[in-house]
């Protein structure tokens, strides 16, 4: 008997299907589903090129994004 699943989220073409065949299995094992994700920080602190004179607003942009995804993953 399936007690815990656990689940890979991410933008590929079968997440949708992988959360279906999920639920499905959930359900008829009584089980429980723990989803997961990576963030690659490094990938989600660049932020392209900065004109001159940005540098200051880059950071903050960097920052900011990388507040946003610590607050979305820890509920």
């Amino acid at each position: 008997m399936i007690k815990r699943i656990l689940l890979g989220l991410g933008r590929t073409p079968f997440t949708n299907v992988a959360i279906e065949r999920s639920v499905e299995l959930a359900k008829a094992h009584d089980a429980l589903i723990t989803g997961v994700t990576v963030v690659d920080t490094k990938q989600l602190s660049q932020v392209g090129p900065v004109p001159l004179g940005g540098g200051t607003y880059a950071a903050k942009l960097r920052e900011q994004r990388l507040i946003v995804t610590e607050e979305s993953n820890i509920g």
